[in-house]
């Protein structure tokens, strides 16, 4: 069973005999990629991904010639250069990576990076469907989202890994190689399409195209009903701790505009110029409590004794913010409070937090609040307790 023309015709070179009895039967995962394409939107939300954010999927094949072998810092080099609101980065490694180091290992090498884990068993396909870009090494995963027509770089090029003659060899030489020495965001911004007609010559066809030739093989009649394929299923993706936060936010009358990367851009050199670090006391590292300017407990409870009791414990941090059942309660340790209507506490927070430096008092808060982060506007109410 063969997915294209092409492969027939190099079969024909390798094996005359094999050739003989070859079937040109399409890609079954391939079809049902393109099923699915319909639903890009609705995978993209299984992922978590806002309106206006980009998807960006790394992927990487098994084995020492592999991204993750090759190069195993890079995921977590792209999640800290990029802005959280505007980006988000999610991997895909080969199951024999999963296989070979255990799922504990992975698991914890992977939160090391700030990377959300695609599941082994499922959910590269509708990854791949829902990305707007793929940085990728001579695996089948980019090699099906440059058929989709998705933008793709290559982190490593292997020129002896692959035939070069085979569709995978042909995108491993077109496709543009990653520099991390560059400045990603332009890398990422100008990836070209790297369009790719070889995964199947019969899109769509290989469900009956196979039944056919099964029933043929059996020597039966084939069912009066279609032989359909059905689209990629949904992927169960756990929601991450978002964990500690660099922020810069910038402030202009009564709009606030917020860029926030993840705090693991402190261990890569210095933090962006005129940010804060906010941490959230889901899962919290010791290092980010201490350092933190603003603290986030983002579950609701006694905001008014939690802020006074919290923010004592730690003399460094100078704000605290917690939900309340209409919105959020935002102080500080001097008994200063605001009530504010919204649904993004730490965005709030670090919009208190941006007026207070300018040496404004609690009292001369405007009462509405537009708050940008990234491609998100929100208008915000505040009210002083």
């Amino acid at each position: 069973m063969l997915s294209h023309d092409e492969q027939l015709d190099r079969l024909r070179l390798a094996s005359p005999e094999a050739a003989e009895v070859a079937v040109v039967a399409g890609d079954p995962c391939f079809d049902r990629m393109l099923a699915g394409l319909p639903l890009r939107e609705t995978y993209r939300a299984a992922f978590g991904v806002a309106p206006g954010q980009r998807l960006v999927l790394i992927s990487s094949t098994w084995g020492q010639h592999s991204l993750y072998s090759a190069n195993p810092e890079l995921p977590g080099l792209l999640a800290r250069s990029f802005p959280q609101d505007e980006y988000k980065f999610v991997i895909a490694l080969h199951p024999n990576v999963w296989a070979a180091h255990g799922t504990w290992q992975v698991e914890r090498w992977l939160a090391r990076s700030g990377v959300l884990a695609v599941p082994p068993e499922e959910g590269w396909r509708a990854a791949a469907i829902a990305a707007d870009l793929v940085i990728g090494d001579h695996g089948s995963v980019p090699f099906y989202a440059a058929a989709l027509g998705t933008p793709l770089l290559l982190a490593i090029k292997q020129r002896d890994q692959v035939d070069p003659a085979s569709p995978v060899g042909l995108l491993n030489a077109a496709a543009p190689l990653l520099d991390p020495g560059r400045d990603l965001m332009e890398q990422i911004k100008v990836a070209p399409r790297t369009i790719i007609d070889l995964a199947t010559s019969t899109p769509g066809e290989s469900a009956k195209l196979l039944r056919t030739a099964i029933y043929s093989a059996m020597g039966l009649l084939e069912p009066d009903t279609p032989a359909e394929h059905t689209a990629v299923p949904l992927p169960v993706i756990p929601t991450p701790s978002t964990g500690a936060q660099l922020v810069r936010a910038s402030l202009t009358e009564s709009t606030v505009d917020i860029t926030r990367w993840s705090a693991e851009r402190l261990r890569g050199g210095p933090a962006p110029q005129d940010t804060h670090l906010l941490s959230g006391t889901d899962q919290p590292k010791r290092e980010w409590l201490e350092l933190a300017e603003v603290l986030v407990h983002e579950q609701l409870g006694a905001p008014e004794s939690w802020i006074g009791v919290t923010l004592k414990a730690l003399p460094g941090c100078l704000l605290a913010a917690m939900p309340t059942r209409t919105g959020w309660l935002v102080g500080d340790r001097d008994g200063n409070r605001v009530r504010c209507t919204g649904e993004d506490g730490r965005a709030i927070a670090s919009a208190v937090y941006a007026w207070l430096l300018t040496g404004r008092p609690w009292s001369e808060l405007p009462n509405r609040l537009t708050v940008n982060t990234g491609p998100i506007s929100s208008v915000w109410t505040v009210e002083p307790e």
